[in-house]
């Protein structure tokens, strides 16, 4: 008929290649004393010295293992359906080199979120299966990067320890640390940092009292009305231009709302007929009501720490895959990818490319980490420097 009719279809295949370097030998035409009798071209820069697996192959297990959460030994099957065979022990040794390649870059990004003007910070458990024990891995999110740290305690002396390592009165002075309730942040108050809450956390006893207790489901379904006018009144205000009147009202609406809540608190917690459940969920949001209004006075604080939870989730569903870490150091490395990942990711520079990137240099560095120059143009906090592209995490 001189007309065909097209379909598409999308296939999905996953190649392993295995690349041969052919290393060109030349004999000695000359009768030179210093000159070797025969010489072989030398071998291509590898990451690991004699290793077996490419740069794109060890950003590519890094990705499977910490930012999909796949277990080892799921890995190992993928790899064996995909005709590769390979024992747990040689990925374990390549993941213990990698940890020294990535703990400069690891460092500075450490360097850089410590002085940032307002973070979150949260924490949850991560098991440790030797000698170190459970132990919790922290969060930090920054405007521009974000950092893991893998500790033995949950004691607030880790985040001052991060903050503000010279434990300085006035070192906090000027920076907003948001958090949950967790008393282990109080002590930042004392050098110097403005403590903001989060009203998810003030919002979720009220929740779990009103679905507890039938015949609080009005009064748990008016106090979800106040918390979500808060939310609208909030964005509301912020989509103004600071300086204009619009900017000025919508304020005005904010903060009207605010107190007319701080009064309802403040009526219903003597209240002799509310049960003990409701009243001490109210107790929580009145002793941190302070920080809970905190962003009536700077438009930069926002009204709860879901950052700071959004950056755990990608951890929390490895625990739930891999249980936690092995050993310290595989719980330090956990720590460092989660960190480049979603520093990377933050600034929209894909994590996987990022990581190709940095492995990159470091296997044309001999499979030594970059240093100077070389490794200031991964600060992508500052300047995007690599290949950027959807994001693959």
């Amino acid at each position: 008929m001189g007309s065909a009719e097209e379909a598409e279809e999308i296939d999905w295949q996953v190649h392993l290649v295995r690349r041969v370097h052919r290393r060109h030998r030349y004999v000695r035409t000359c009768r030179c004393a210093d000159v070797p009798a025969i010489i072989t071209a030398p071998p291509p820069r590898r990451l690991i010295p004699n290793g077996m697996f490419s740069v794109d192959f060890v950003a590519l297990l890094l990705v499977e293992k910490f930012i999909l959460g796949r277990p080892l030994h799921r890995i190992i099957l993928l790899l064996k359906m995909q005709g590769l065979t390979v024992s747990p022990g040689t990925l374990v040794g390549v993941l213990g080199r990698v940890l020294v390649l990535l703990r400069p870059l690891y460092a500075e990004i450490v360097t850089y979120n410590r002085e940032e003007t307002y973070v979150h910070a949260d924490e949850t458990g991560w098991p440790v299966y030797d000698e170190a024990g459970r132990q919790w891995l922290w969060v930090f999110v920054g405007q521009s990067t974000v950092v893991f740290m893998a500790a033995g305690t949950r004691s607030g002396r880790i985040a001052q320890g991060h903050l503000a390592p010279n434990g300085d009165a006035d070192e906090g002075a000027g920076r907003t640390v948001s958090s949950d309730f967790f008393p282990g942040y109080n002590g930042l108050e004392k050098l110097g940092f403005t403590l903001a809450g989060c009203w998810v956390h003030a919002r979720r006893p009220i929740l779990r009292v009103a679905q507890a207790v039938s015949t609080l489901g009005d009064w748990g379904a008016a106090w979800q009305g106040r918390i979500a006018q808060l939310y609208r009144l909030h964005r509301a205000w912020l989509a103004q231009e600071q300086g204009t009147r619009a900017y000025e009202t919508a304020h005005g609406q904010l903060s009207a709302h605010v107190e007319a809540m701080r009064r309802t608190l403040l009526a219903e917690l003597p209240d002799p007929n509310l049960p003990p459940q409701a009243r001490k969920a109210l107790a929580l949001m009145a002793k941190g009501w302070p920080r809970l209004t905190r962003f009536l006075e700077d438009p930069n604080v926002p009204l709860d720490n879901n950052a700071a939870e959004r950056c755990l989730r990608t951890p929390v569903v490895g625990r739930k895959n891999f249980y936690g870490s092995g050993t310290a150091w595989s719980a330090e490395l956990a720590a460092a990818t989660f960190t480049i990942a979603e520093t990377a990711r933050k600034n929209g520079v894909d994590p996987l490319h990022f990581l190709q990137e940095y492995l990159g240099a470091c296997a044309e560095q001999g499979g030594k980490p970059p240093q100077g120059e070389a490794l200031a143009r991964f600060r992508c906090w500052l300047k995007p420097a690599v290949r950027q592209g959807e994001d693959t995490s």
